[in-house]
């Protein structure tokens, strides 16, 4: 890769992705090259052929379809290698992830300080996920998103419908700006720390109606209250 192609390199061009590529593209002057991620190989471009050498910037937005053929905790395994071998050297990484993680907490408040608690299968691949991420580059950044949600005129409405079932569950949700906003603040930050996010819109939807999670702390007794909140260390 010439130096212009390893400034910044994302994987993932879904709909979520490719909000993330315009506001970097609109916020910061890195010019947004794509890739592919295999299980075995690793990091990979267009060509299938192997992409090697220093990357400042690597941000990964990928999801399993239903019918993709791998698992969370399989999917790095390839980039581990290339990282361990020295073929590749990452300066900074930022996750995607989700609040999955912590789907074995079912009362309490939860931050991004709570250590992850998993109960379902899925929701473990991607704790062993998480924890390859830590070790890619020498500055990570861990997006635990809630819900994802857009505008009206934005993709993701399925879930803002189900944010406002009257149903008496608690859910929490994030806008898909919202994230794309603090990947771009990520990519600015030229500290050259770590970080956890717990990303949700402020609030928790309860019973059809937006309430500020200072309104409903007293239920956490009943309910998990999933606090937007952030771990640099």
């Amino acid at each position: 890769m010439n130096p212009s192609e390893n400034k910044y390199i994302q994987v993932g061009k879904g709909r979520l992705g490719k909000l993330i590529a315009k506001q970097v593209e609109t916020s910061t002057n890195f010019p947004v090259t794509y890739a592919r991620i295999d299980p075995e190989l690793g990091l990979i471009n267009s060509n299938v052929e192997l992409i090697k050498g220093e990357i400042d910037h690597l941000v990964l937005c990928l999801s399993p379809s239903k019918s993709s053929s791998w698992q969370w905790d399989q999917i790095f395994n390839g980039l581990m290698r290339q990282v361990a071998k020295k073929e590749l050297k990452i300066n900074k990484v930022i996750f995607i992830s989700s609040t999955r993680v912590y789907d074995g907490l079912c009362r309490g408040e939860i931050s991004a300080k709570t250590p992850v608690n998993a109960r379902s299968e899925r929701a473990q691949q991607l704790i062993t996920a998480e924890q390859q991420i830590e070790k890619l580059a020498s500055s990570f950044h861990i997006l635990r998103c809630s819900g994802l949600y857009g505008a009206e005129d934005q993709p993701y409405q399925k879930y803002r419908e189900i944010l406002t079932r009257n149903d008496n569950k608690m859910r929490f949700g994030v806008d898909i700006e919202k994230v794309a906003n603090v990947v771009v603040e990520k990519l600015e930050d030229q500290d050259k720390v770590s970080s956890y996010s717990l990303l949700t819109d402020g609030g928790g939807h309860l019973n059809g109606q937006k309430l500020l999670i200072e309104q409903v702390n007293y239920l956490s007794n009943q309910y998990r209250l999933l606090i937007n909140s952030k771990v640099v260390f």
